[in-house]
């Protein structure tokens, strides 16, 4: 959504205030209480070939929709299956939005992250595309591309949001991103998609879904809290997620 020139910088964000404190965050159930906190583990999952391509190339053409759309409606469905509630998510964006006209970014390297939560509600019983849309829909919903959440709740702390259970982030599509072959200049070096942070970092996440694309194939880390979450429990809603994201390829016509 490109915004340049809207939101001027004082007070800009106020008119989204009651908007924010409004956001319902849903909790997760939880395997244990009372427990020492452990370090993060992950489960991984990685689709095939085909199915990525199918959910970067033709449902985003077919839904009328964006690849985080898709995700994050496979990713509410997997949640919702478990626990029968509407999905609370932080969702972390690279804030490099065109936001203010007299600021140009084009210069500097690196994220400005934006983390925003969000609360999605899926419709009972619709085919793929209409479900994808109601994602859609709701995500448009969210003001600047929730850019405001942080500058009100960091810098004017008016807000009184709780951290969501979920936190989310899509890296996009690291193949190439340097460009380079191999005898070239510069090299693209990556770490495992979902362990690029300090495991032993304070987090407020009892789940955090990091994915990118690797080797042509959708590629997702769920990093969980051993002292809350058992990995069999995980593991069940990780199949859902990768269940409904097949399901969504097959029903735009690129999976066999």
């Amino acid at each position: 959504m490109h915004v340049s020139g809207r939101i001027p910088c004082n007070g800009g964000f106020d008119d989204e205030l009651d908007r924010w404190n409004a956001v319902r965050t849903i909790d997760l159930p939880v395997d244990h209480v009372d427990q020492p906190p452990a370090r993060k583990a992950d489960v991984l999952v990685r689709l095939d070939i085909d199915d990525t391509d199918a959910l970067l190339r033709k449902a985003p053409a077919a839904y009328r929709a964006r690849i985080n759309d898709v995700l994050l409606t496979a990713l509410t469905y997997a949640v919702t299956r478990w626990t029968g509630e509407p999905t609370s998510i932080d969702l972390e964006g690279h804030g490099r939005e065109e936001m203010f006209e007299d600021v140009d970014v084009s210069r500097t390297i690196g994220w400005f992250t934006t983390v925003y939560p969000v609360t999605l509600t899926l419709p009972e019983n619709r085919p793929w595309r209409q479900t994808v849309q109601a994602v859609r829909r709701q995500l448009r919903a969210v003001p600047n591309n929730g850019l405001g959440f942080g500058a009100l709740r960091h810098l004017t702390r008016r807000l009184s949001t709780a951290d969501a259970p979920i936190a989310f982030n899509y890296l996009g599509q690291w193949d190439g991103a340097a460009g380079g072959a191999e005898d070239g200049l510069f090299r693209a070096v990556h770490a495992s998609i979902g362990q690029e942070h300090d495991p032993t970092a304070r987090d407020t996440h009892l789940l955090e879904v990091v994915g990118g694309v690797q080797d042509g194939q959708l590629t997702f880390s769920w990093l969980y809290r051993p002292d809350r979450h058992d990995e069999s429990t995980v593991r069940a809603v990780v199949a859902d997620f990768a269940t409904a994201l097949h399901a969504i390829a097959t029903d735009c016509g690129g999976a066999r």
